[in-house]
């Protein structure tokens, strides 16, 4: 065991010892869980000196198969520990989204809404976040609309026009939004698209700061204040997230539909580098994104140095999969460069 995991396994050890009620951890999104995440949880749930703490883990079962590393770590687990419980959680029944919507448009009965839940429904088959998109486009759309002379929101089409009128793809639905918001909103979320982090209002202002534009702090505050209300962002204080992952799916696929996608990792790599010199999570990802791009955009000798600095990062942290991946790339970018067993060893 490495002495990290050997650390975080007695540290965790010590706090539960010295708690009057069991300690509950949640982690979500275990689909998404890097292999050294996966070690490490491997570690604290096999261990017999662990006691009084429970571990809950989420994660999308549609995305985790039986090859998946979380499901094979819970089978190893299963088998030396009965207590583990598996619960699968439903979307929500054709009842239940028609009250939803029927309270969202101010009906006091679930009847008035019946042909508009049924036409949301069989769009979104229950997924509550889908659900509201589907009536965000609605109202866009001024499918659904509210008028100012009954005082009441209304929908005039048939339920066919209705489902004509939703997007099938959840993140085609928000993509329709984000095309619709101000370019400086969209600008913002393309730039935090690309990075899979908290962000904070110095860090963004950096980022949003290029091409001879220019913003005080306090406007990018502005801005992010803006798309929270959208829907699109949530404060995390002090620092700033999608409000859904989907949402970044949607700015992502948004950013990458310019034609200068690569110049903006550029700049995003750079502003990384230079902000974070000090976290190691701006190194990680400004190292990603560089070796992402073609060799004739980056500096390969200067990649080669980032990628070796940022693998004993990984060592370090005991990410040793990582740290394998990024001495692979370094050397990729050596020989890329023609410099190998020349100027640099």
């Amino acid at each position: 065991m490495s002495a990290i995991k050997e650390c975080t396994l007695q540290l965790l050890c010590a706090i539960c010892r010295a708690l009057d009620n069991p300690l509950i951890i949640f982690l979500d999104d275990m689909q998404w869980a890097d292999e050294a995440s996966m070690d490490m949880l491997n570690v604290l749930l096999t261990s017999s000196e662990l006691k009084n703490l429970m571990f809950i883990c989420a994660y999308r079962s549609n995305e985790v198969d039986v090859e998946h590393s979380f499901s094979k770590l819970m089978d190893d687990v299963v088998k030396g520990d009965e207590s583990v419980e598996n619960m699968e959680l439903f979307s929500l029944s054709p009842t239940s989204i028609t009250s939803f919507i029927a309270d969202s448009v101010k009906k006091e009965e679930d009847a008035e809404v019946q042909e508009l839940s049924n036409a949301v429904y069989q769009i979104t088959m229950g997924n509550i976040f889908f659900t509201k998109q589907a009536l965000e486009e609605l109202v866009r759309k001024n499918i659904l609309f509210y008028d100012m002379m009954c005082f009441e929101w209304r929908w005039v089409v048939t339920k066919v026009e209705l489902a004509n009128n939703m997007s099938a793809d959840v993140v085609e639905s928000v993509l329709g939004k984000i095309r619709d918001l101000p370019g400086e909103m969209q600008e913002l979320l393309s730039l935090m698209a690309y990075i899979p982090n908290a962000m904070d209002v110095p860090t963004l202002k950096a980022l949003i700061c290029r091409d001879g534009d220019s913003y005080e702090e306090s406007e990018v505050e502005d801005l992010l204040r803006q798309s929270s209300d959208e829907g699109m962002l949530l404060l995390a204080s002090p620092n700033w997230i999608f409000a859904h992952d989907r949402i970044r799916q949607a700015s992502l696929r948004f950013a990458s539909e310019k034609s200068c996608s690569e110049e903006t990792l550029l700049h995003i790599s750079s502003v990384l580098l230079a902000e974070g010199a000090d976290r190691e999570w701006c190194q990680y990802v400004a190292v990603d994104i560089l070796n992402s791009l073609p060799a004739e955009m980056t500096d390969c000798t200067e990649l080669v140095k980032l990628n070796l600095k940022v693998s004993h990062l990984a060592r370090n942290s005991g990410a040793l999969g990582k740290e394998n991946a990024l001495l692979h790339k370094g050397l990729e970018s050596l020989k890329s460069s023609g410099m190998t067993w020349k100027n640099e060893y």
